[in-house]
């Protein structure tokens, strides 16, 4: 039991600081895990852009959607920075996304349609960008951005899975996610 306690210490320490070891593929962006999503270059993923949000507002950010419940005060902490670097003008919301133990599926699949509504209106619109995110940008982001790939650009469920998902972090594709993470996915 001992081994097992210090075995789970360690593999948590290794992801304490909850960041994607994924480097961003878009220029003048180093959040990591940020790829373009879709083939207009008007929506992003990443991890959470904590101490990095003025990056995305000189890349031309409108919008950024914060997918995940707050866990400790990250969110409260990304709002503060935007109020702090007087970025107002960059639209956010929060959809209460969980990673796990869902209370319902009818309320997990109401907030993925919810979070595809937004991109779709950022899509259709010529001046607006997004930013999506949860924590690290990995799992809940992978699914969302997976699902917006087959819906928008009729990618497959097996090339959204393996772009989207797989490549960029999902389940236990980052190895230093701990197995408590990936095992409830």
């Amino acid at each position: 039991m001992k081994k097992l306690s210090l075995l789970l210490l360690i593999t948590t320490s290794a992801f304490a600081s909850l960041s994607s070891p994924f480097p961003s593929t878009v220029k003048g962006i180093t959040i990591n895990n940020t790829h373009s999503v879709g083939s207009f270059n008007k929506i992003y993923r990443g991890q959470a852009p904590l101490g990095k949000i003025e990056q995305l507002s000189r890349f031309g950010i409108t919008d950024i959607l914060i997918f995940k419940n707050q866990t400790k005060n990250e969110i409260d902490q990304e709002y503060a920075e935007i109020s702090d670097k007087g970025l107002e003008h960059i639209q956010t919301k929060q959809i209460d996304f969980l990673w796990h133990k869902y209370p319902s599926y009818k309320e997990s699949c109401e907030q993925l349609i919810d979070g595809l509504k937004l991109m779709k209106e950022v899509d259709s619109s010529k001046e607006r960008k997004l930013f999506l995110h949860c924590t690290v940008g990995e799992d809940r982001t992978g699914t969302l951005s997976g699902l917006w790939r087959m819906l928008s650009q009729k990618w497959s469920m097996k090339r959204a899975f393996y772009y989207e998902m797989c490549e960029n972090g999902y389940g236990h594709g980052n190895g230093n996610k701990p197995f408590y993470v990936y095992n409830e996915i």
